[in-house]
């Protein structure tokens, strides 16, 4: 990874596995991760970070309600007082 982030390699990027050549240097990567403590540092020095909030506690709650609470009744039959 950190091979085809280098802008000066991107563009020649030789997979030595496939024997393939391949351009990267108009790829964005896009990836996520639940922590970034075991990334290394020198490829967090070449990513852009964007930090996204958990959902709180009320959130889930609303979800569970709304969402998935109703999708196990109609999809499993749950009874409703089980639900």
């Amino acid at each position: 990874m950190l091979e085809i982030l280098n802008p000066e390699e991107s563009a020649n990027f030789t997979d030595h596995y496939l024997d393939i050549k391949t351009d990267f240097s108009k790829v964005i990567f896009i990836m996520t991760a639940n922590s970034i403590q075991p990334i290394l540092e020198p490829l967090k020095n070449r990513m852009e970070i964007i930090k996204i909030e958990p959902y709180i506690e009320e959130e889930k709650l609303q979800i569970a309600k709304n969402y998935l609470l109703p999708e196990l009744n109609k999809n499993f039959n749950v009874p409703e007082h089980l639900v």
